[in-house]
């Protein structure tokens, strides 16, 4: 008897570490249930998340994923940008007036003239890696390289323009981060600052201020897998 309680214990926790390791999706192609927002920037057009303002964005938004918050994962996403800056905010969190929908943490940066798109920027910290550099972030220190990935331009070359769809992923290993793009591995951080770092949070699909204009981007096939130990 006590072997058959073992063996099911074995049993349970390898069908949970199976579950714990696959792809989920975190947006059900429909409406924004799951996600929190400013209605008058956000919604669903034929199956895909957008963004869009057709006059200036007096201020950086989010629409924040609310089921949870997440630690080690890969995430993938299609984006398309047509206009202005955006990005997707991991390990995150809420901050400022709820009704600003900011956020503080890592984001995976894309733009249309490919100046950002790679880029590791923690909101509140600045850069932590520019595309074609792999760096350490060290207690109370900047960014230093310790190597070069590639060429900011070349890497570049791998990103479709404005206006066309581009696959992201995200790898986020304990202090250990990499956006590829395309395929592409665009940047890598490593962040040891103690003080600084954020071990969990949450996503946020970003619209970005403008001055003077307006805005779109648009997201689809959000994906989720989340790393753990089996």
């Amino acid at each position: 008897m006590q072997n058959f309680f073992r063996m099911a214990l074995l049993v349970f926790l390898s069908i949970g570490s199976i579950q714990a390791n696959e792809w989920k999706s975190l947006f059900n192609g429909k409406n924004l249930d799951g996600w929190k927002g400013l209605e008058q920037y956000w919604s669903v057009q034929d199956g895909i998340i957008t963004g869009e303002s057709k006059t200036a964005v007096p201020f950086t938004n989010f629409l924040i994923y609310e089921k949870g918050e997440f630690s080690d994962f890969e995430l993938k996403f299609d984006f398309c940008i047509f206009s202005g800056n955006s990005g997707v905010q991991y390990r995150s969190k809420q901050v400022g007036k709820p009704e600003k929908f900011s956020m503080k943490g890592y984001q995976a940066d894309f733009d249309p003239g490919n100046a950002w798109s790679g880029t590791n920027y923690f909101q509140g910290r600045g850069i932590m890696a520019k595309r074609g550099q792999k760096t350490l972030m060290e207690k109370g220190k900047k960014a230093s390289s310790t190597e070069a990935l590639g060429d900011f331009d070349e890497l570049a070359k791998s990103i479709k323009a404005a206006g066309q769809w581009n696959s992201y992923h995200i790898i986020v290993k304990g202090d250990h981060f990499q956006h590829f793009i395309n395929g592409v591995l665009m940047s890598e951080c490593t962040d040891k600052d103690p003080k600084l770092s954020l071990a969990k949070g949450t996503f946020g699909l970003q619209m970005h201020k403008t001055k003077g204009t307006g805005m779109k981007v648009q997201f689809k096939n959000i994906e989720l897998k989340e790393l753990k130990d089996k």
